[in-house]
């Protein structure tokens, strides 16, 4: 029986390797548990076990959740009808979830179309595919209020992916509030284009390291803020009488360095990083042993190739690249060791 020493005894290669043959036996088990899935259902089995729909069978029967009996039954539904969704869920260019979501719109006429246009897509591309078919009324714009939110203690040591996604940690049952100062919290609602939702999601991306939960409340403040600061005549303002309050200190000859002589300190100049940033494409230049480069564009960061306090030039762009925040402090971990680089690790970009 396979345990822990058995797997800490493979080398790097073997590890990678295994895990992609347990994803493909995954996926084989799948299509397996699909067909009986449709076949019971065919015979309607469920009623002879006591159950008045296939959707209570698979809860209690096999346990699964309602989310999964929901995504199984859907998929299982189609590619009874389709069999070449099993293909696609066999070879892994279609997920078991995207399958469910199309499930209901595949028809003779557009079904090959259809799982072409899906097939690799992620959830989100592949819900904006799915909308066509479910188009809703626009939102009537709204602003309403919620109340004062209780305050729940976060969960720093959590390593969900609801936190990356912005989801509320749950208080922990022994946690007791303590007084705050909460402010009340109000629904802001509208509809908009895909103009927008492209804008908004990029913005999230480029403030993902000032903000990693990545709330959208935090990048329309951001935003707004910016807006604000450049229209508002209230604030233009208030910043003339501030320079007039207090001047700027004269420079002096002194604070200018000599011509072609720019200090190379720790510090990188804004047009330099901007050079960097569409140099690389806005995207981590890791690239991973098997030739894969890291697809993150999200908690980037400027790296040095040799690091600064190795005497590594801040102003030469051949010595600068953008990083994730995970890759670069793997990379620093290289040159200067776990022990020295542990204690950045909590602060690296996105929880686990």
């Amino acid at each position: 029986m396979e345990n822990e020493n058995t797997l800490r005894k493979l080398n790097d290669r073997q590890l990678i390797t295994s895990l992609k043959q347990c994803a493909a036996d995954e996926r084989r088990s799948l299509i397996k548990m699909l067909r009986r899935v449709a076949e019971v259902e065919r015979r309607e089995l469920y009623l002879r076990w006591g159950y008045s729909s296939m959707f209570l069978f698979c809860m209690r029967e096999c346990t699964w959740s309602e989310d999964v009996s929901c995504m199984r039954i859907a998929a299982s539904r189609a590619a009874a009808k389709f069999p070449i969704l099993y293909r696609r869920l066999a070879n892994g260019t279609m997920t078991l979830t995207a399958a469910s979501r199309i499930a209901k719109h595949l028809t003779k006429e557009n079904y090959k179309q259809l799982l072409d246009r899906c097939s690799g897509l992620s959830l989100r591309e592949t819900d904006r595919i799915v909308a066509e078919f479910v188009p809703k009324p626009q939102t009537r714009d709204r602003v309403r209020h919620l109340g004062v939110a209780k305050p729940a203690k976060p969960d720093l040591n959590s390593e969900s992916e609801d936190l990356l996604l912005g989801a509320q940690t749950p208080a922990s049952p022994t946690f007791k509030p303590q007084k705050t100062d909460a402010k009340e919290r109000i629904e802001v609602r509208f509809s908009a284009d895909e103009a927008l939702s492209d804008r908004l999601i990029r913005a999230r991306e480029l403030l993902r390291n000032k903000y990693p939960v990545g709330r959208f409340e935090d990048v329309f403040m951001d935003a707004l803020e910016a807006l604000l600061e450049k229209i508002d005549p209230e604030r233009r303002q208030a910043r003339r009488q501030h320079r007039l309050k207090f001047p700027a200190a004269t420079t002096t000859h002194r604070d200018i360095p000599p011509l072609g002589k720019i200090p190379d300190n720790r510090h990188i100049r804004q047009k330099l990083r901007d050079e960097i940033w569409l140099r690389d494409q806005g995207q981590c230049v890791f690239v991973g042993e098997d030739g894969n480069r890291c697809s993150s564009q999200e908690f980037l960061q400027i790296d040095h190739v040799t690091p600064w306090a190795l005497g590594g030039s801040s102003s030469d762009p051949r010595n600068l690249r953008i990083l994730c925040a995970r890759h670069n402090t793997r990379e620093a971990a290289l040159v200067f060791g776990d022990k020295h680089m542990a204690q950045f690790r909590r602060n690296a970009g996105s929880p686990g």
